[in-house]
């Protein structure tokens, strides 16, 4: 479960290590450390196949962001990846917290990305759908298809 804490003068994102092993009576399926996705598995199930943290002590790092973070990030063996209101998708160190990359879009970024293979895929709300491979070094990108009201 990860935890987020925004400040709302300076856009603030705090994380947490996930915590796991805590969903009992649980299926549990198997994700590996190089794939990240929300609530840790296509299934959504919410079990995270790590050890459980022991205790929280103080906050790792924060990272500021110069817009809303509404999504859950995902978190791989060595970082986080989250999008922003400021319309980029940050990658940031797992154990430092500084920022490895950026990546900009033309609109804001509310989706919960996701890690698989080294690739991160991710929507923004300029009607893209994103895959980043190799540090953002390659990108590749869709148009999302609207229907119905939201056209």
């Amino acid at each position: 479960m990860c935890k987020k804490k925004v400040a709302f003068k300076n856009w603030v994102v705090v994380f947490y290590v996930p915590l796991a092993g805590w969903a009992c009576n649980q299926p549990h399926h198997s994700t590996p450390q190089s794939e990240a996705m929300f609530r840790g598995d296509a299934q959504h199930s919410g079990v995270y196949m790590t050890k459980a943290v022991a205790h929280f002590k103080d906050v790792k790092w924060a990272h500021k962001t110069n817009g809303p973070v509404r999504s859950s990030p995902a978190v791989t063996n060595d970082a986080v990846y989250f999008g922003s209101g400021d319309g980029y998708l940050y990658a940031v160190d797992l154990q430092s917290g500084e920022e490895k990359w950026r990546f900009k879009t033309k609109d804001r970024i509310f989706s919960s990305p996701v890690v698989a293979e080294g690739v991160v895929y991710f929507g923004s709300d300029d009607g893209y759908l994103y895959a980043l491979a190799g540090g953002a070094a390659e990108t590749y990108s869709a148009p999302i298809k609207r229907s119905g009201c939201c056209a």
